[in-house]
């Protein structure tokens, strides 16, 4: 007797709830060693929970101290933390809370496209092929791409006034916590709209369009307006708008940031210079986006197939991922998995209606199997000692991740001024005190010279006893590119701090600390 595994029999009523809980043990024993203790993972999540410590205390974001995203994530963990108190366990819990939000929408768009067990195949992939090497961000990117999802959902069956109004506020807390998703999100949406009036909705007048149109941009700006007000009214307008909007000129001149990064995967892969232990997921992500996108499109319009309910929806997919995917800096691994929730959703419907869908069932089965294991091998594999900081306990995932918190945890007490100025991480962890308004500098045009020169007044105003240092910086005038500006920051140091350790290179920084010279 023949299986259809595509019966509603295979998908029965406690389905969900069977595959959600699966994937809150994944998530949570992926990012907790048993029975509770989180893992630490480093990540510029931690500039903006110390945001909200810097908020709690009394300063104002973007007039008191710099940031370029919308307020969203800081506002998240300023709520965490009023309700819990600064602990990092939060963070982690964020991230679990995160990755089961986003594998719950993928699984409602999913079912809006197929049926039987093959709905759970593109949360699997999210989640078991990619979140434990590139999800663990408690930052403003996931929170984005989540909203971000969400508006596509509740668009993707109808557009009546009621869901495009929903959608509306979506998109706004979209751009709440990542501003340029925010616009890709409404400018995917609003295209939508428009192709889906030519084609799918021939019988209606212009009318119609305008006004939806002008329901989902109306509840867009008056949501956002609500989120944002606070903050254009207690940083001013101008500077909201300067630190927000105007510095994507500076954030783009990092090479980090800008968008050649993308074929940098693939001159890594021709040279033999690439990351081997996540190179199968790589190609994946960087074959999906934005390939995925495009080709239905191109299909559409060379073959012209009837303008049915599952082309519209696949429309609205294309369209919001490839418009997210072009408004994302910095295209590395890290962010095309990021905005990959529809493609991953858009290939397996193409599976699903070819001969494939057999071949990609299993193949998801051997890579969720594959990530249990590591799930499993996690939590037995051995680990540093936990670790007891300020913000609770916490076990590293090497002593070399662990090394530079616990040697300014041994030698600092929680108050202390600490300036780390290539990425200020350490300062929630431990809960020392960034002296300065910065908590990123770049040896580029991400830097300008007016920063580095307010950089070096607020350090002698108040100067820190301990200073992190990436060794890379440490170069005379003559050896400077033109758009590096650090050099009056490096005479400062010198003149003023010796150093004092030297410790293992992490990620792609020289750590050094420098301790101050006694007057």
């Amino acid at each position: 007797m023949a299986v259809d595994l595509t019966s509603n029999r295979f998908d029965p009523g406690w389905g969900t709830a069977v595959f959600l809980s699966f994937a809150f043990v994944y998530l949570f024993f992926t990012l907790f060693l048993f029975p509770a203790t989180p893992i630490f993972f480093e990540n510029d999540h931690f500039i903006q929970m110390y945001d909200s410590v810097r908020m709690i205390e009394g300063e104002v974001l973007y007039k008191d101290f710099f940031q370029f995203t919308f307020p969203g994530t800081e506002v998240w963990y300023l709520i965490l933390f009023t309700i819990f108190g600064e602990r990092i366990w939060l963070l982690n819990a964020t991230i679990v809370l995160l990755g089961l939000s986003i594998a719950a929408t993928m699984l409602a768009i999913s079912r809006r496209l197929m049926s039987g067990v093959y709905v759970y195949i593109a949360p699997s992939i999210f989640l078991f092929f990619g979140f434990r090497w590139y999800g663990m961000d408690g930052g403003h990117r996931l929170f984005s791409c989540l909203f971000a999802t969400l508006a596509m959902l509740v668009v993707l069956d109808k557009t009546t006034r009621g869901r495009l109004a929903a959608a509306g506020a979506f998109s706004a807390l979209t751009a709440f916590f990542t501003q340029n998703r925010g616009v890709g999100i409404v400018a995917a949406i609003a295209i939508f709209l428009v192709c889906e009036f030519i084609w799918f909705k021939k019988g209606e007048r212009v009318g119609d369009l305008v006004t939806s149109l002008a329901t989902f941009g109306g509840s867009f700006a008056v949501t956002l307006l609500m989120l944002i007000g606070y903050f254009l009214i207690t940083a001013g307008v101008g500077t909201f708008i300067e630190s927000t909007l105007l510095f994507a000129s500076s954030y783009n001149a990092d090479p980090l940031n800008n968008s050649n990064l993308y074929f940098h995967f693939w001159y890594s892969l021709f040279t033999g210079t690439f990351n081997r232990s996540s190179v199968l997921i790589d190609l994946f992500y960087y074959l999906l986006v934005p390939a995925v996108y495009i080709l239905p499109v191109i299909f559409y319009f060379i073959k012209k197939p009837v303008a049915t309910e599952l082309w519209r929806k696949v429309m609205l997919l294309c369209v919001s991922g490839l418009l997210l995917f072009l408004v994302t800096t910095g295209l590395n691994s890290v962010r095309l998995y990021h905005v990959a929730m529809p493609g991953i959703v858009l290939i397996v419907l193409w599976a699903y209606r070819s001969s494939l869908k057999s071949i990609a069932l299993a193949c998801t089965g051997v890579i969720v199997a594959a990530s249990l294991a590591l799930c499993v091998w996690t939590q037995v594999k051995p680990h540093p000692d936990v670790t007891e900081l300020p913000t609770g306990r916490v076990v590293f995932t090497s002593d070399a991740a662990g090394e530079k918190y616990r040697w300014i945890n041994n030698n600092t007490e929680p108050g202390d001024l600490v300036f780390e100025p290539y990425r200020t991480v350490v300062n929630f962890p431990l809960m020392v005190r960034n002296p300065t308004s910065f908590a990123m500098l770049r040896s580029n045009d991400y830097t300008p010279a007016e920063h580095v020169s307010t950089v070096i007044r607020q350090l002698e105003a108040q100067p820190p006893r301990l200073i992190l240092w990436d060794g890379k910086w440490s170069l005379p005038p003559g050896m400077r590119p033109a758009n590096d500006h650090l050099g009056p920051l490096y005479a400062y140091l010198t003149d003023n701090y010796r150093l004092r350790e030297t410790l293992t290179p992490l990620y792609e920084f020289n750590v050094e600390v420098w301790e101050r010279v006694p007057e």
